[in-house]
């Protein structure tokens, strides 16, 4: 069997002419929703260089979908940095090519990557034979390299000195193989350091962590109780592992599918897939990557629930939206008279990323699906059990008024669309109910698509508003509070 890469591999690059590391993505559609959560991590506070590679022997269409999807998803895990990160487009197998095709190529390579990365800094668009080692040609491209990573790190951001004091206590007071800490812990260490050189007090490291985390230098994740906090020293390494053991793809048998189509996975498994951390610790690390979401059975209805789900053993569940990969149940159907909106990319060649449909139905649940409720009286006739379907691209609930809500993301027509509809015409008021699903979705996509330039449609049945008598769209306006 071919040897792919699962997941993200890093890889320490020391040269004559920078130290880096350069991160390995495996290219299979599994990874995408991963991997830009992976990305983000690295790109929190400081700018990144990205080498996107091109087969040259590939038809031009083929080659422009590629340049503007890694585009988007470069823009997506870039837009907190303050900086624009680099990008360096380079066209592979070129000496497989005659002259005249090679030149044909690269001049659509180019053309390409000068309109698609628009938010981030072109750095060159060239072409490179990677199978001489030794060549002028690599010597320029290594000559490139060197200065756009010298120009990267230049713009790193400054820390305070304690800031530098904490992480040369991370680098020389701890273990170098440990990953995480919790505070209480490290507060123990630095209370035995006989330098004496860091406060022991909580109210002292808090801030410190608080400040590394958001440069992307650690990942402080805070918990009610601060103590109980973790600090996690090597999140990339940590990333990797999950991104390669939970994402991979079926046929790399190495690796464990630890989910059923549902995407429900106890932590009990989780603990098994990665035994060396602890199991607090590497749930709130997924949580807090809005990878997976904990629930419980009454939650999840019965076409979600895993395998055995009647247990009691089953103990804490997990719900990594990613790991889906069910059909829209035959049950979910939209009435013709729905309250309907709709945002749609204006770009052909744009799109709504993976990750902002995951985080989008990892969100939606955890604000909008709770357990079953006793009816009140007025809607005593319905069923007003909130649990939700979910399916690979889109989730149904149902509210306490009786008001059902569709989400779904069409990929054909790079659509997002919402619908709300009740079997109690009197007074559903979908205007006001379509507040709270709206800001859900509006503020996802301004986190992980923020670049994306859309149009919104409203329609409203007869029954939306007593403002409108007929089905007609309405001003977006009316949508605001």
């Amino acid at each position: 069997m071919e040897r792919l890469t699962a997941g993200i591999i890093p890889h320490q690059v020391d040269s004559p002419y920078s130290n880096m590391v350069i991160y390995d993505l495996a290219g299979h559609h599994q990874y995408f929703s991963s991997h830009s959560a992976c990305l983000e991590a690295i790109s929190l506070d400081s700018p990144a260089i990205f080498l996107l590679l091109q087969d040259l022997r590939k038809d031009p269409e083929d080659m422009t979908k590629e340049v503007y999807y890694w585009s988007t998803m470069i823009d997506g895990v870039c837009h907190k940095c303050p900086q624009q990160s680099s990008v360096i487009v380079v066209g592979t197998h070129a000496d497989l090519l005659t002259p005249e095709q090679r030149s044909k190529k690269m001049d659509h390579l180019m053309s390409t990557a000068k309109i698609a990365i628009s938010h981030q800094k072109l750095e060159s668009v060239l072409s490179l034979n990677l199978r001489k080692i030794y060549s002028e040609e690599m010597d320029q491209f290594s000559g490139l390299l060197y200065k756009t990573n010298k120009d990267v790190l230049s713009m790193a951001p400054p820390i305070s000195m304690m800031c530098h004091m904490m992480l040369a206590f991370f680098n020389e007071k701890l273990p170098p193989d440990m990953a995480s800490i919790s505070l209480s812990d490290l507060i123990v260490h630095v209370e035995a350091d006989q330098d004496k050189l860091i406060d022991p007090e909580c109210s002292t490291l808090v801030p410190i962590l608080k400040t590394l985390s958001e440069k992307g230098l650690i990942l402080y994740i805070p918990s009610e109780d601060p103590l109980n906090s973790w600090i996690v020293l090597h999140k990339e390494s940590i990333l990797k592992k999950v991104n390669g053991a939970l994402f991979a793809d079926p046929s790399l048998k190495e690796y464990i599918r630890v989910a059923s189509n549902t995407g429900i996975v106890p932590r009990a498994v989780i603990q098994k897939i990665f035994p060396e951390y602890n199991i607090e610790m590497i749930t709130q690390f997924m949580i807090h990557f809005e990878l997976c979401q904990a629930v419980d059975l009454s939650h999840i209805d019965t076409n979600m629930a895993p395998e055995d789900s009647s247990s009691s053993d089953l103990g804490p569940l997990l719900f990594f939206p990613a790991l889906v990969n069910v059909d829209r149940p035959s049950s979910v159907t939209v009435p013709k008279n729905s309250f309907g909106w709709s945002m749609i990319v204006r770009s052909t060649n744009k799109f709504f990323t993976t990750r902002f449909l995951h985080v989008l139905l990892r969100r939606l649940p955890s604000e909008f699906a709770l357990p079953a409720v006793q009816a009140t009286p007025k809607y005593s006739h319905l069923n007003l059990n909130r649990r939700c379907d979910v399916w690979s691209k889109g989730i149904k609930w149902l509210n306490n008024r009786g008001v059902t809500t569709i989400v779904e993301m069409s990929e054909t027509f790079q659509s997002l669309s919402l619908a709300m509809f009740s079997p109690d015409k009197a007074d559903p008021k979908y205007l006001e109910l379509a507040h709270s699903v709206l800001a859900v979705i509006k503020k996802a996509c301004q986190d992980f698509c923020p670049h994306l330039e859309v149009l919104e449609i409203v329609s409203c049945p007869p029954e939306a508003s007593s403002d409108h008598s007929d089905d007609t769209k309405v001003e977006l306006s009316s949508l605001k509070k």
